[in-house]
């Protein structure tokens, strides 16, 4: 039995990070008049990760006599050593967001390449693919860079030279193997000896944040982490995993993900006895990462692997064959899901090279949509969406055209569809915007930014995904500040705003999320409706001609739209209900009667606007909640207001 198993038994633990020397002199230059709340030897430490929630605070670590070890640039935490007893204290301060002790992170592979065929690998389409162009990030033990079956483009060792002068000494070259072994399976070359990589062409850098048996700490994934940032991975694969959360490591990797990072994972090791456990571990469950769960030869998962809510993919970890550093025979087995990881990683470089046009998440989207369907009917605890699947498409039958305006409408012309397609689903960021289409011409609406979208035929009722189109539209104008694509009502937000109808405040913004006044409310319905605004009959004791909206009520007036309340009063300032907004709309509109009654179980004959909030939802403008209510009297936010206005406009919204 080789060694590669003995780090599963190993008790001690070895804490590795970069020393950074700039940074305490910057800590003591800045702080050397401060007072420590401690003598100066300092005993009984920890090491712990401090996550700041704006920017490091030098002097409040020297108010602690804390010792530095490593800072970061990309995220405002630090890794520092404290006397124990203190560590409450510092929790304490309001500059503080988190402290957590380092934690040891370990590889997850076991000496124990049938995953090719798994995966589909001989039917990738084009068969020229070999994730040429594609930068990958391997955070592990390091690798082997003088291996003849690999071709490093780079890396970096991170490990803590306190703790260990050494432990950087012949850079990030691999003295354990498990990181050698993953970037076999992900890049291992197409030369005709050892073992051959999913993607042979892709660039890979060695990070090493594990040391000599496997173990690092939660601060040398940080550093590995801002490493790979600073050096602009397209993906970032991490076979590793520990079991406390740790927020400084969430908050990097979210900054990762956020910079158009691909981050794969390794879902865990832990045994599933009872077929039911949900037991990923971390980084995999953040929602950012993609966990990996590892198959058996069967189709089955390992009995080793981890499962749970957060397992996205499933992939071969059963007695992988790869490379190993020279100095342990070349190549060897490992099983885990710490191989299954980079067979996902392998294949979402093909993905890259093949489709440079889409961005991570996109590229995460496709990977879901291709994989194989194992277990249960959809994504599952044991296998998520599936096995992953290169890409066999040689031409996708749909097609799409996107035209971007500069006055923040998109333009999407339906081609062309699959033969048998009846019609199509619509989304956008995921969420259904268009059920059952027919309409090959689509206008949408949107700010300044990106919008994903993903089209998906539909035969015999059924969205056939192997079809499905991603594609995306990216605006350059307008620039609407408190504005996102993803907020689910801004396609009608940006809607009114194109029609002028919602202008927004000088400021610039549309305020979406603030509750939208009576007077607001009235103002958007009126400009909707392409009503005049008169202020020649103004009814209401508590509205003046240089009242906010006056000319727009009294039109409303006019219009017999609004009546206002019994005493006399129209209380323009007042937040505005789902009851009133349904009464307004309904009667603006003038919409028919429903010929049927709802069934919301807070609405009854006796609730105001009750016939109003039936016309409303059988003309499919309002909805009620997934409880089965329809709140009525529940306040109304500028955005959702502005949903409920513009599919009364405009039947295509709806």
């Amino acid at each position: 039995m080789r060694r590669y198993s003995s780090f599963l038994i190993i008790a001690f633990f070895l804490f590795f990070l970069p020393y950074s020397s700039s940074a305490e002199a910057v800590e003591q230059q800045s702080n050397k008049n401060s007072q420590p709340l401690v003598e100066e030897t300092i005993q009984n430490t920890t090491r712990v990760n401090v996550l700041f929630n704006k920017q490091i605070d030098y002097k409040l670590l020297k108010k602690y006599n804390s010792k530095v070890i490593q800072s970061y640039q990309k995220v405002p935490a630090i890794t520092i050593e404290i006397q124990s007893h203190l560590i409450d204290s510092l929790l304490q301060e309001q500059s503080i967001q988190s402290v957590k002790e380092d934690q040891v992170v370990k590889a997850r592979g076991q000496v124990v390449n049938w995953g090719h065929t798994k995966i589909n690998l001989p039917d990738k389409y084009p068969s020229s693919l070999t994730g040429k162009g594609v930068k990958i990030g391997i955070i592990d033990s390091g690798i082997d860079y003088n291996h003849p079956d690999l071709k490093v483009a780079g890396g970096k060792c991170v490990l803590d030279l306190i703790d260990n002068p050494d432990a950087c000494a012949r850079s990030y070259y691999d003295d354990d193997g498990h990181g050698t072994h993953v970037a076999g399976i992900i890049a291992a070359q197409d030369n005709d000896i050892g073992v051959l990589g999913v993607a042979p062409g892709a660039s890979i850098y060695g990070i090493k944040a594990l040391n000599k048996i496997g173990v690092g700490t939660t601060s040398s994934i940080m550093a590995a982490l801002d490493w790979a940032m600073k050096n602009n991975m397209d993906i970032i694969n991490m076979s590793l995993t520990y079991s406390d959360e740790e927020p400084a490591i969430r908050e990097f990797i979210k900054k990762a993900y956020n910079q158009g990072i691909l981050i794969i994972a390794a879902g865990g090791n832990k045994r599933h006895p009872n077929g039911n456990e949900n037991n990923v571990q971390f980084p995999g469950k953040y929602p950012e990462v993609i966990a990996v769960s590892s198959l058996g030869k069967n189709n089955d998962l390992l009995a080793t692997s981890s499962m749970g809510n957060e397992m996205e993919l499933t992939a071969p970890g059963e007695l992988i064959y790869s490379t190993l550093p020279t100095s342990q025979n070349s190549y060897g087995n490992m099983s885990g899901t710490s191989m299954a990881a980079p067979f996902v990683t392998g294949v979402a470089a093909l993905y890259m090279e093949k489709y440079p046009e889409l961005d991570n998440v996109e590229i995460r989207e496709l990977l879901q949509l291709n994989a194989k369907d194992l277990g249960s009917v959809g994504r599952d605890v044991r296998f998520g969406y599936g096995l992953v699947q290169v890409d066999s498409v040689v031409s996708n039958k749909t097609n799409i055209a996107v035209e971007e305006s500069a006055d923040s409408v998109v333009n999407i012309s339906v081609a062309q569809l699959p033969e048998k397609a009846t019609g199509y689903n619509l989304y956008r960021f995921d969420k259904k915007i268009i059920s059952n289409g027919t309409d090959r011409s689509i206008k949408d609406f949107g700010s300044k930014g990106k919008i994903r979208y993903k089209l998906v035929p539909l035969i015999n009722g059924k969205e056939d995904l192997t079809q499905a189109k991603l594609f995306h539209a990216n605006l350059l104008s307008p620039v609407v500040v408190d504005m996102k694509n993803d907020y689910w009502f801004s396609r009608n937000v940006m809607y009114l705003k194109n029609e002028k109808i919602m202008n927004g405040y000088a400021s610039g913004e549309i305020k979406p999320f603030q509750n939208i006044t009576r007077a607001e409310a009235v103002i958007l319905l009126v400009n909707a409706l392409g009503i005049q605004p008169d202020a020649s009959d103004l009814p209401f004791k508590d509205v003046t001609k240089d009242s906010v909206g006056a000319a727009h009520i009294g039109a409303a007036v006019k219009n017999g739209i609004l009546k206002g309340f019994s005493d006399g009063t129209f209380r323009g300032q007042q937040a505005v209900t789902r009851a009133e907004m349904s009464i307004m709309i309904a009667s603006g509109f003038q919409l028919s009667p429903a010929k049927s009654v709802n069934s919301f179980k807070d609405v009854n004959p006796n609730v105001t606007g009750y016939e109003q909030i039936n016309r409303m939802t059988y003309h499919k403008i309002a909805a009620g909640f997934g409880d089965g209510t329809f709140r009525p009297y529940e306040k109304m936010t500028r955005g959702t207001y502005a949903v409920f206005l513009s599919k009364a406009k405009n039947e295509k919204l709806k």
